[in-house]
């Protein structure tokens, strides 16, 4: 009996894999997006008929669709036949990232982007043979991934305890995010969650890929629902270590700062790990990136499932909600008093993040054309004046002044990702030229 929830999920892997929208799915096979989501939902299976085109489009035969589960165990035997690993191993070479001490050049606010700019870089360092691999290193590849991932593009509001989320990475489908990079930089790669291996298949896959010297990406492991960096593993894979930005969850501390904790395979976690293979063709361009950052902009509900998703909204409907909670003088300064989740937000979720992205248009302007150049100014002299009103903005003082300037400045980001809009379908039309 076929089981529509593995195939759906099988569906939805592959789709990832071939960095398919279920848009483009929909548009290749002819049918709407309501009948991929329903295929990925596991509510119908495809007909008979599109098996066929299915499997074709991504890159399969029907009985990977069908029947996922033999494939799980084909991938099983071929590990315990091929993986003779030693019980331990440790990269201690990876250079230590974190956000609440950080070391020093170290410039990476969110775990996400973060962990995937570490793990790409130490793979090309070990590929090129050395391990020297350097902060502004990290630090650049951290600000491409903000633009390429869109997290430098989101907002999230909580409307149960009305306050702006730290984690950006949660208004896109994450499973997408690693698609859309791995698909940049050319990149083979495996990424596993429970719908598509069992716990003893992600202990093995990480033994293995840390003993080839690679760094995985990982989320859990560290203690809280993050993304960490796996360098290290003992007992097999029962106990890994690695960076961890909530340092404070770590069981035990080894000398170079990794957090040493059991793996808890057993436990009921929503793990979710990213192997990164060796290089291939690239299938995303810059006009996708660009593309995938205005639909970032235009959400208004996220993508990630996790338990507490249908507490957020997304976009310009987060910022607006902000805004409405400010409605009076007094319930701003109130609000702004809260220093971590307003105050401290509104640098780290607005200025930070445009401050990010100027990284990547400013290498696109080396290579286009005055046309793009001259967009790039635009959005570097907008990200320039926001941050210095930001800096601007004084403690309450005077407090009606204090609450104008506030609110100001959240209708003043709500007109500046109006005109990112536009810049940014003025440039994809110009690279589309090209």
């Amino acid at each position: 009996m076929l089981d529509n929830i593995r195939i759906g999920n099988q569906i939805t892997q592959l789709r990832h894999q071939n960095n398919h929208t279920q848009e483009e799915l929909a548009e290749k096979l002819g049918v709407s997006v309501q009948s991929i989501s329903k295929w990925e939902n596991g509510h119908t299976l495809p007909e008979t008929a599109l098996l066929c085109a299915l499997a074709e489009t991504l890159g399969c035969n029907v009985n990977d669709i069908l029947t996922p589960g033999q494939a799980r165990n084909q991938i099983t035997s071929f590990m315990e036949r091929n993986f003779a690993l030693p019980e331990q191993q440790l990269l201690s070479w990876v250079p230590r990232i974190s956000r609440w001490k950080p070391p020093e050049g170290c410039d990476m606010w969110y775990s996400f982007p973060a962990m995937l700019a570490e793990a790409l870089c130490c793979v090309e360092a070990q590929e090129a043979g050395h391990t020297d691999v350097t902060y502004p290193q990290l630090n650049e590849r951290f600000r491409e991934l903000m633009h390429i991932t869109g997290v430098g593009y989101g907002f999230l509001w909580n409307t149960v305890k009305r306050h702006m989320i730290e984690e950006l990475w949660h208004i896109n489908d994450i499973g997408e995010m690693v698609a859309r990079v791995m698909g940049y930089y050319g990149r083979d790669y495996l990424w596993l969650t429970r719908e598509n291996a069992t716990p003893d298949e992600m202990r093995k896959i990480i033994t293995w890929s840390v003993e080839q010297g690679r760094p995985v990406v990982m989320e859990w492991p560290g203690g809280i629902p993050e993304f960490n960096i796996i360098t290290g593993y003992a007992q097999g894979g029962d106990t890994l270590m690695g960076y961890t930005y909530c340092e404070e969850c770590a069981v035990q501390t080894n000398e170079l700062g990794m957090f040493v904790n059991p793996a808890r395979w057993d436990e009921d976690f929503a793990f979710r790990v990213l192997v990164i293979g060796d290089k291939t063709q690239a299938t995303v361009t810059d006009c996708d990136t660009i593309a995938y950052a205005l639909q970032v902009l235009d959400k208004t509900e996220i993508d990630d499932k996790s338990s507490w998703s249908n507490e957020l909204i997304a976009g310009d409907k987060a910022l607006r909600a902000w805004l409405e909670a400010c409605d009076t003088d007094e319930n701003t300064v109130a609000l702004f008093a809260l220093n971590d989740i307003f105050t401290y937000a509104l640098y780290q979720n607005s200025i930070y993040t445009q401050q990010c992205l100027l990284s990547y248009y400013k290498k696109l302007a080396l290579h286009g054309n005055r046309q793009v150049h001259d967009i790039v100014c635009q959005i570097t002299i907008a990200v320039d004046r926001i941050t210095r009103e930001r800096d601007g903005l004084n403690e309450p003082k005077k407090p009606k002044k204090y609450a104008a300037a506030r609110r100001q400045h959240i209708e003043n980001l709500l007109a500046h990702r109006e005109h990112m809009r536009g810049w940014l379908r003025e440039l994809n039309t110009l690279m589309m030229e090209k």
